[in-house]
């Protein structure tokens, strides 16, 4: 079993096989608990728990980007694409919706 090391609360990561800045993360007693679960149940060293962690946390950002720009996109591709005749249809849209919706 990979143990966490020595120092529980204050844990200085080397991430350069990664080409990235080393890194202190600080842990609780509750989350040292799960790391020391999750360590034991998936036989692998703390730090590739970090990176898998790390980098599902990542692709999850990034499709959730994908998703608010498509969505985005989708919205801005509407502008300008329906006109009406009527010349005070943001002051009175309410209005217009009623009447449309009778």
């Amino acid at each position: 079993m990979n143990a966490l090391p020595k120092k529980k609360f204050q844990i200085g990561l080397n991430f350069q096989k990664y080409k990235m800045e080393k890194n202190q993360i600080h842990f609780n007693q509750d989350q040292i608990k799960i790391l020391e679960k999750l360590i034991e149940d998936s036989e692998i060293s703390f730090e590739d728990l970090i990176n898998d962690i790390r980098k599902k946390y990542f692709k999850k950002g990034t499709e959730e980007n994908k998703s608010r720009k498509l969505i985005t996109r989708k919205a801005k591709s509407i502008i300008g694409k329906y006109k009406s005749k009527e010349k005070d249809i943001s002051n009175n849209h309410d209005k217009y919706l009623s009447e449309d919706f009778r």
